[in-house]
Parts: C-alpha cells; structure tokens; sequence
C-alpha cells in the first residue's frame, strides 16, 4: 500500500472504510469496492515473532552476501562488519534473524541461511553441504548445545565438492522413510547444490533468483484457512455448513475465486481460467522440499483442463487414481507428469548439480520439450 495507507483498489484513501471507496473506478465486474488494509510482505513466519525469518531487508542483505560469496566466500559476512557505526544487523532494522549468526564467513552465512538443515523455511531451503569450524557438524554446526565458539573464529562452510568428513554426534545425512500423508518429507537426503552456484543465482539476471520468488510468489492466494461462526463457514469455503474450522478451509488449484469473489476481495487477483489449460504439464518436486509425493500435485492436476495437445491420446485423464499420497497420474497419454527426486529439498529441483544417479529433472524435461516444441 502507498504510503502504509489503507487504500481502495484504484489507490484512492480511504481512512473512513469501505465508504471512501463507493463509486470509485473498479475493473472486476460487479464486485463492490473495498477498502483494503496494508498488510506485510511475504515473509514465510509470524511477523510478530521475535526472529523474523524473510523480509525485504533480509533479502537485500542475501544480495550483498551472494556478490561477495563469489568475490569473496572465506572472508566474513559484510552484514557482520563494523565499518563505524555499528554492524547491519545491529542498526538496521528488519535483518532479523541475521542478527543470531555467530562469526561467519560469507559462504557460512548464506549456508546457514538456505540450507535445508539450518533454514526452517521449507520454501527456503537448499542442501549446500557442511557448516564447518575445523571438522564436519551437520546438522547443527552453528549452535551444538553446550558448545561456544572463540568469537575470532569464522564458521566455513564446505560444500558438495569438498570431500564429506564422518558427522560425529550429529549423525549420518537423515533418512525421512516413507511418506504417511501427501506433504510429508521422505526418503534419504542428498546434498546436491554447489554453494558456489547458488550464490551466482541469487544476483543475477534483471530478475535474480530470489527476486522472482520472493516478490512474485503466491503461495499465499492458492489457500484459504477456515474460520467456522455459528455453523456457516465464514472464510475459506465462505458460506458451507460447518462444525469446525477445518471444515472451512480450502486448497484452491488455480481457481482464486473463494478468496478473492467469497470474500470480497477486488484487490486479489479472480484466477477462473484453469479449466481452459489443455496443454501437457509437467511438474518436478523433491521429497525433501514442499512436494514430497504425487499426492502433492493432485488438487492442481485436478483443477485443470484435460489435455487436447498432439503428444496426449485424447482419452486419458490428467488424473487416472486420485489417491492420497502416491495419486497415479496420466503420464504422457493425459498430459501430465510429475517427477520427484529423492532427498532433494525446494531449491534443489532447480539448483542441484547433474547426477544422472537421482536428478529426475534434466532427462524428463529435455523429454517433455522435445516431444511438444515443434
């Protein structure tokens, strides 16, 4: 919002509500002019918590970390230095959680940031190989209990490439077993991004690797909790009969419609056109990330058109047994694939390195692009 303000959808204040903004240009149908809050940007934690975990300032503090992790990975995190006038994560606000980190070098600190044993932020999590302070201490190498690090000492950080020492008390790279719901975690873990790489990612470009997430993600506007008030769902599944709260709350596919016209909000994109998608998808997870099985893919799979392209056969379904964890799709016949690499966490689907031995990206993408680009 401008200014912190709350304002109608076209932009214009409305201090007094929904009053100020009756009569005022509005682009969506029928739907009737709000008044809309400010609220804070996305942030993947409470924002009321101590230790936020993303915010703007943390993100731009990742860009300074991820130049000088290619210019200068074994020197400490600029964020960390007192040029005169305090460190960054002293004085300036938002850093947050930056601020807990002890002594690091610069490929340290971003480690420790995205790496999937140290990041509790699914959406932020990469497996980048080992913190580091003369021997090997994954999981926990920052704050083993117990344990002080000499302030002058810099934690490193070796990654995939450096050979993989034995891990001591922390144990062996965890095994996550079998899936018992649809976004449950499971399999053995892998360690398969180059540090090097990924720092790389998150500078370049016009639109860098965590500009484009951060900014444009929309994990937000695809759910809806429920809030259930005297037996009708009052958000979520906005009007159903309802006990609970549970009851109310909805996975939407690709259909925005209960948040944005069930709620009354003009200012959320109305997303009505996914029966329209009739071309073949695939869809790539990691059993260690956000998409962990087949089940995970199922309510967009479901929400979309079926698959009228040359490649697919005209009769088979996107979705041939909708089961809850292990959901038996089409395949190239209905136009939908899904491919899970085992042990890979969120980030690592796009970052990890080529390893014909459990990358199930590179071959079925090269696959999928010959098949349907003519």
């Amino acid at each position: 919002m401008k200014n912190g303000d709350a304002r109608c959808v076209d932009g214009t204040p409305c201090p007094n509500g929904d009053v100020d903004c009756v009569g005022a240009p509005l682009s969506l149908g029928a739907l009737t002019q709000k008044c809309v809050r400010p609220v804070e940007a996305y942030t993947g934690a409470d924002t009321s918590a101590p230790l936020v975990l993303v915010t703007p300032q943390v993100h731009a503090a990742g860009d300074v970390a991820a130049i000088q992790g290619r210019l200068d990975p074994d020197g400490q995190s600029l964020i960390q230095v007192d040029f005169g006038g305090g460190k960054a994560t002293d004085v300036v606000g938002g850093l947050g959680i930056l601020g807990a980190l002890p002594p690091s070098t610069t490929a340290s600190a971003v480690g420790f940031f995205l790496d999937d044993d140290f990041s509790p932020v699914a959406a932020f999590q990469a497996s980048l190989g080992f913190s580091s302070n003369g021997g090997n201490t994954k999981p926990f190498g920052f704050f083993l209990p117990g344990v002080a690090f000499p302030p002058d000492v810099l934690r490193t950080w070796d990654d995939i490439t450096q050979p993989m020492l034995p891990l001591g008390v922390n144990g062996p790279v965890p095994d996550n077993g079998t899936a018992t719901s649809a976004n449950d975690t499971n399999g053995q873990e892998k360690e398969v991004t180059d540090i090097g790489v990924m720092t790389t990612l998150l500078f370049s470009g016009g639109i860098n690797f965590g500009d484009s997430y951060f900014a444009a993600s929309g994990l937000s506007v695809t759910t809806a909790d429920g809030v259930c008030a005297a037996g009708t769902c009052s958000s979520g599944n906005v009007g159903a009969p309802c006990t609970s709260n549970g009851q109310c709350s909805v996975s939407l596919g690709l259909d925005s419609s209960p948040l944005s016209v069930g709620r009354g909000r003009p200012d959320i994109e109305n997303l009505t056109q996914a029966t329209a998608i009739d071309i073949p998808v695939i869809a790539f997870g990691g059993t260690n990330g956000l998409t962990p099985t087949n089940g995970s893919f199922k309510a967009f799979a479901e929400s979309i058109g079926a698959c009228a392209a040359p490649s697919c056969d005209g009769f088979t379904p996107r979705v041939t047994n909708p089961l809850t964890i292990n959901t038996v799709y089409g395949g190239v016949s209905g136009g939908f694939e899904v491919h899970l690499s085992e042990g890979y966490a969120h980030i690592d689907v796009v970052s990890a390195e080529d390893n014909p031995l459990h990358n199930a990206v590179y071959d079925p993408l090269m696959a999928f692009l010959e098949r349907n680009i003519p």
